[in-house]
């Protein structure tokens, strides 16, 4: 396969095609099928643009074969750059969180060497980009595949009862790159397209299963997907981790709890509304191998195990920094009561604001800590060559007995020197743990 056409020039001419076909969205009637809409107007300014310095072709609804993926369904959009080097492009419109199925399919291509790179292209209400979850999906960061199914297991869980296809094996992680947005008033409101390029895709694949559990209490009949690697939680039948029992929190019902099938087979069990002194030991179902009166009772059976971290979720220390020396930064301190995080701008402006997580989001922060690995974390690290103002950060971090005390300067305990998959996967746990962005923007 030849090299084609120089990327960043196909990026720029794509995002003068995006910009044109925002023109052409704009100026039609109001649809709730925008994506369909959109998508139609960007081929055909992308057609408008084939020429020897772009690409040379434009396929809609591109067709897949990819074993990794059984009857994985086409691409929106391919370019053919030369020598039939493909570039894939994948659509949405507003609905964000949908993008991780797109980046997940993406990655795949890339790492198989179908393409020579993915772009996702979302477009969404400027307000949308600001609090809508999925809104990370297109920044420039590096992603890991574990993390990616932990933060949108919800989302994988709804497609894998809802869509016939679903990843076999994926790989272990990617870097996204080339982002480039094009804001425009779609009839009356301010609006926003985000694009951004995978170039990159680990070719190790990751087994990917999917695990049937039914929670009473929401809707039965739920696949999660799982790593194949993942530790089956002691006392509970079939493959699943913790996040199954203690990911599941109250929402102000107590008589749910969670039942794993025999033998990989689903138990669909509705005791929603049971009071727990009304349950009889003799009379709980034998679909499944334990069961919980409530809430509580759960989260002693699974401390009692070591599957959830014991007493307070509240840290003993906690301080976190990261930043340029000479751009933006960020600090995150708990002062035994509540966190602080301070925030400075470009221009050096400081904006500092009192966060109170709840006991679940310390939880989900610990569980992705433990993920991350963190407490084994060296404590320093440093690039092979000198930098000038790059990234630095620091953990100053102690729980339950276990501390991290760990720094770096534009370089990660992953190895790698920018676009670290591992560090930006720690600061989406930071931004969910806060309830917001981790960096201020603006002059």
């Amino acid at each position: 396969m030849g090299q084609g056409n120089d990327l960043p020039g196909v990026m720029a001419e794509l995002q003068l095609a995006c910009e044109e076909a925002c023109t052409a969205l704009v100026s039609s009637s109001p649809s709730k099928r925008l994506e369909h809409a959109f998508g139609d107007a960007l081929q055909r300014t992308l057609a408008a643009r084939i020429g020897p310095e772009s690409w040379s072709e434009v396929f809609r609804e591109f067709s897949l074969k990819e074993p990794n993926w059984p009857g994985v369904g086409p691409v929106d959009l391919a370019l053919d750059i030369g020598e039939d080097v493909q570039v894939l492009i994948e659509l949405k419109w507003d609905d964000l969180p949908a993008c991780a199925w797109d980046m997940a399919k993406l990655a795949l291509t890339c790492a198989t060497g179908q393409a020579v790179c993915g772009i996702l292209v979302a477009g969404a209400p400027s307000e949308h980009w600001q609090t809508n979850p999925g809104r990370e999906l297109l920044d420039p960061r590096g992603w890991r595949v574990d993390l990616l199914l932990e933060r949108y297991a919800h989302n994988f869980a709804y497609w894998a009862t809802q869509v016939n296809t679903r990843p076999q094996r994926l790989p272990r992680d990617w870097v996204c790159a080339e982002y480039f947005q094009v804001p425009f008033v779609f009839h009356g409101e301010q609006s926003e397209l985000r694009a951004v390029m995978i170039e990159y895709a680990n070719p190790d694949m990751t087994d990917i299963e999917y695990s049937p559990v039914a929670v009473v209490g929401r809707a039965p009949q739920v696949l999660d997907p799982l790593l194949a690697a993942a530790e089956p939680v002691e006392g509970l039948s079939g493959r699943a981790d913790e996040a199954l029992a203690a990911e599941r929190e109250d929402d102000g019902l107590e008589s749910r709890t969670i039942a794993l099938g025999e033998g990989g087979t689903l138990a669909s069990v509705d005791l929603t509304g049971v009071q727990a002194d009304e349950w009889d030991e003799d009379e709980q179902p034998t679909t499944s191998r334990r069961w919980f009166r409530s809430a509580s009772e759960r989260r002693l059976y699974l401390q009692q195990r070591g599957l959830r971290q014991p007493g307070s979720q509240e840290p003993d220390v906690f301080n976190i920094y990261t930043g340029s020396g000479l751009g933006p930064g960020t600090s995150v301190s708990w002062d035994g009561r509540q966190l602080l995080v301070s925030r400075r701008n470009w221009a050096g402006d400081t904006v500092e604001e009192p966060v109170s997580p709840d006991e679940f989001r310390w939880s989900r922060l610990w569980r992705a800590l433990d993920r991350l690995d963190v407490w084994s974390w060296m404590p320093n690290y440093r690039p092979l060559m000198a930098v000038t103002d790059g990234h630095g950060w620091g953990l100053d971090i102690a729980y339950i007995g276990r501390t991290c005390r760990a720094s770096g300067y534009h370089a990660y305990p992953d190895g790698t020197d920018d676009n670290s998959p591992i560090w930006a996967a720690l600061e989406l746990a930071l931004e969910e743990l806060i309830g917001g962005s981790l960096y201020l923007f603006g002059d």
